[in-house]
């Protein structure tokens, strides 16, 4: 059972839901827990300011277990950080996503980026793909 920071036992909704492919639920207990570990590690910082972010992070790999019809989290989370802290809200949030109970923000998008990590204005973008330039993102940047 995931143990949440500084709480007893973290016990989600009853793991129900459409599947990303074919019939199968995945909305199980396994990626509910996984799916809320990759939310939590990578939107650390942004959930209070972005409420958004662990909801376009949690799609995009929804949306990549669809693409490749896969029904697992774990098969799906090479490339996400999954080492953050399970709690009540990010586990809310990964079983909503899985469960299908809130709507895609991404339109469907496989990858994102964080602009936590890339190169600010007049800094290099040596080594990071932005084309050469920095990408805006409302609401997320200034």
């Amino acid at each position: 059972m995931a143990q949440a920071a500084g709480a007893g036992p973290v016990r989600p909704p009853e793991a129900t839901g459409a599947a990303a492919s074919g019939s199968e639920d995945i909305a199980t207990l396994p990626n509910i827990n996984d799916l809320a570990a990759v939310i939590s590690a990578e939107s650390k910082g942004l959930i209070d300011s972005h409420p958004n972010a662990p909801f376009a992070v949690g799609w995009t790999l929804k949306n990549r277990m669809r693409r490749n019809g896969i029904s697992s989290v774990r098969q799906a989370w090479r490339g996400y950080a999954h080492s953050g802290r399970l709690d009540n809200r990010t586990l809310a949030i990964a079983h909503s996503i899985l469960e299908g109970t809130t709507p895609d923000p991404t339109d469907g998008a496989t990858h994102f980026y964080t602009p936590q990590i890339m190169p600010k204005e007049g800094e290099s973008t040596s080594g990071a793909d932005v084309g050469g330039g920095l990408e805006l993102v409302p609401g997320v940047t200034g």
